[in-house]
């Protein structure tokens, strides 16, 4: 089995003005999917676009739609298995906000997280089917070596195993059969799966900031991971 999972971010990393950051997207279990799906979102956009309301050019983010095109899009994607990554912002110890490399480690463990939760919940006994899993997360202000930070903390957790933080035990990756784990960073504008995470985390967001918090985890394609917890 390879997968393809798409991902995007939702909200502001600032516990002192947002009470919530959202890591979402979609995971894909072949390539066939993955391209149907493409040409879906593809008509999705074109459908929105014959309304007169958005120039030609214009990138179709979550941000800038009409909700009832963001909900059409959501929609679309009904079928396909979806993760959040959930972050109470406000329930953090403060002292992770004041280092950069500190921020930035624990939102890579909190996203890798949400992943594997997703696969533990959604592919349960089929986990050692999966042989290569392909990541694609929206490009954004990340520098080149918290790049490849992510991409060692990646294939740690989900291809080579580590040590449980007393030394003592080591912890096998649930995916005991992988053989390959890809990362790479795309730009929206060039990738319509990518807007399409947009949208799933955009919808999370928002269901969090209207105190709907059931609403997401009620979605039986949507696997929710909460921290803390």
């Amino acid at each position: 089995m390879n997968l393809f999972i798409y991902a995007d971010e939702s909200g502001v990393f600032d516990f002192k003005n947002n009470n919530y950051f959202v890591f979402a997207g979609l995971i894909f279990e072949s390539k066939n999917e993955r391209d149907r799906y493409i040409n879906i979102y593809r008509l999705a956009e074109k459908e929105i676009r014959k309304s007169g309301e958005y120039k030609a050019n214009m990138e179709l983010k979550a941000n800038k739609i009409k909700y009832k095109y963001r909900y059409l899009i959501f929609r679309k994607l009904k079928n396909i298995k979806k993760f959040a990554t959930i972050i109470k912002l406000t329930d953090l110890n403060v002292n992770l906000f004041k280092n950069k490399k500190t921020k930035q480690r624990y939102m890579d463990w909190a996203f890798k997280m949400g992943i594997k939760n997703c696969l533990k919940t959604s592919f349960n006994e089929h986990l050692n089917e999966i042989q290569n899993i392909n990541f694609y997360i929206d490009q954004h202000t990340t520098a080149t070596n918290g790049r490849y930070e992510l991409q060692e903390s990646l294939e740690t957790e989900f291809k080579i195993g580590n040590y449980s933080a007393d030394g003592n035990h080591f912890i096998f990756p649930i995916t005991q059969n992988l053989k390959s784990l890809t990362l790479k960073f795309l730009d929206s504008k060039h990738h319509v799966l990518i807007r399409a995470s947009d949208i799933v985390a955009n919808y999370v967001f928002n269901m969090l900031r209207k105190g709907k918090y059931l609403k997401i985890t009620q979605n039986s394609k949507m696997s929710v991971y909460i921290h803390p917890n």
